[in-house]
């Protein structure tokens, strides 16, 4: 595959530019222009909710102290961890099937998915949740204060379960930006509140009383999300049959399950094996590079949770030229702020890593490799978001399984050799890879190829 590209040697001025005009083409049109207030309002409710993450964590290490702050880490990581699987596909294939049902306004078949959505999710996160439970009872050595944190975290499970669920529910009603606010800003900032309040009274705050505290503010987010659901939904709704088709939607939950869990172990496979093979010390460099190179592509994730559910909707209608250039408008706007970004971060790399201490400035190679590559994959575009969205899910996870196995080879070869860098050589290439696996998908199952630096229209699909 030979592809025009926007980093071709001896031509970075042209294909800048060339980027920065397809840019400005699309903000010409109408849909762009909301595409891009919705999406900044969103990115800066990512960051509004980061900032408030950071700040919580702050907040707990210093009232916790050390130890508790690491038993309430330890078990709170577990309901994320878990929250994966609870999900159980539901997530991705309602923002899928909602966003089509919203769009042709067949409200019997969004009904019955609302209500298998919730039958499935609960069920399969309360079984989780009865697992951690068993877990924090039968493990051996487990102190009490420690197995009493498994206890409560497992009672959080299912309403952050199904608290995700919601928020992509309500992206998928075009309501990204309440969802974001309600499950990001509002329950950090919302435990930090009630923790930091409470402090200043006098409570004396230990790990399993914060994660009861978290279990509080979990309900009431879970409360929030549910009923800022049923208003951004159509008032007819709530009066129609429910018609339902569990088999498709089953199918389409468990492929995106698949591919959703290979994404996210393609993502922490890096950090582990580096442990593994270079020991810890060069885990913590490597977990620093990765975490700041992660910063490039946040413009990209905040567009991604607008243009989805318009992805579903827009391969509903039949539109393909259109989801043509909405995918290519979402790729020339996460690249130039990825772009943004990237150039600052590289050019003080080394003063950068210096705020995490000494010695830190070993992971400037790393960094620098790692930023490169998210650059590259920006200018492909969401074609994760794109298959998912239009029913190919089976492609994606194909492309996945292939390139995480790839992955791994390449994590075992250049990690005893090159270290944290050679981990960045691996986790950068085998992220491009992916990303121009799925575009190839794309272009051969729909016709269309979403790619920053593709012009013209496509001709449709020869297969599929």
């Amino acid at each position: 595959m030979r592809e025009p590209s926007a980093g071709h040697p001896g031509s970075p001025r042209r294909a800048l530019a060339g980027l920065l005009a397809g840019l400005l083409d699309g903000l010409a049109a109408g849909r762009a222009d909301t595409l891009l207030r919705t999406g900044g309002l969103t990115l800066a409710a990512q960051l509004g909710s980061l900032a408030a993450a950071v700040a919580l964590q702050a907040l707990l290490a210093r009232l916790l102290g050390k130890d508790a702050f690491g038993d309430y880490t330890y078990a709170f990581s577990w309901v994320l961890l878990l929250s994966l699987g609870g999900k159980a596909g539901v997530e991705q294939a309602g923002l899928r099937f909602l966003s089509t049902y919203l769009a042709g306004g067949d409200l019997a078949r969004l009904r019955g998915l609302l209500t298998w959505g919730l039958r499935r999710t609960a069920a399969t996160a309360s079984l989780l949740a009865l697992a951690l439970a068993a877990g924090g009872a039968l493990a051996p050595g487990l102190r009490q204060e420690l197995r009493l944190c498994f206890w409560i975290a497992a009672l959080m499970l299912p309403f952050d379960t199904l608290g995700e669920v919601w928020t992509a529910l309500l992206r998928a009603a075009r309501r990204p930006v309440l969802g974001q606010l309600l499950n990001g800003l509002c329950r950090r900032g919302g435990l930090a509140l009630v923790v930091g309040t409470l402090a200043l009274a006098g409570a004396a705050w230990t790990a399993p009383s914060v994660l009861l505290a978290s279990l509080a503010v979990s309900v009431a987010i879970f409360a929030a999300l549910a009923i800022a659901l049923r208003r951004s939904l159509p008032a007819p709704l709530r009066a129609t049959p429910p018609h339902e088709e569990p088999a498709s939607w089953t199918a389409a939950s468990n492929q995106l399950l698949g591919a959703g869990l290979l994404q996210a172990a393609m993502n922490r496979t890096d950090v582990v094996a580096v442990g593994l093979l270079a020991g810890p010390t060069a885990a913590g460099l490597y977990a620093v590079a990765s975490r700041l190179a992660n910063f490039v592509t946040f413009g990209q994730t905040a567009l991604a949770t607008v243009v989805a559910p318009q992805f579903a909707a827009l391969h509903g209608s039949g539109a393909r030229h259109e989801l043509e250039r909405v995918g290519r408008l979402s790729a020339r706007a996460g690249s130039a702020f990825g772009l943004a970004v990237a150039v600052p971060l590289l050019a003080a790399s080394g003063l950068v890593l210096d705020l995490f201490g000494p010695g830190f400035r070993a992971a400037v190679p790393a960094l620098l490799v790692l930023t490169a590559g998210q650059l590259a994959s920006l200018l492909v575009g969401s074609v994760g978001y794109l298959l998912a969205m239009t029913g190919h899910q089976r492609d994606a996870l194909a492309v996945l399984a292939r390139v995480f196995a790839l992955n791994l080879v390449a994590l075992a070869v250049l990690i005893p050799w090159l270290g944290p860098t050679g981990a960045a050589l691996a986790a950068a290439a085998s992220n491009l890879l992916a990303n121009l696996g799925l575009a190839l998908a794309a272009r051969r199952r729909l016709g269309i190829r979403p790619e920053a630096w593709a012009a013209g229209c496509s001709q449709p699909p020869g297969g599929g």
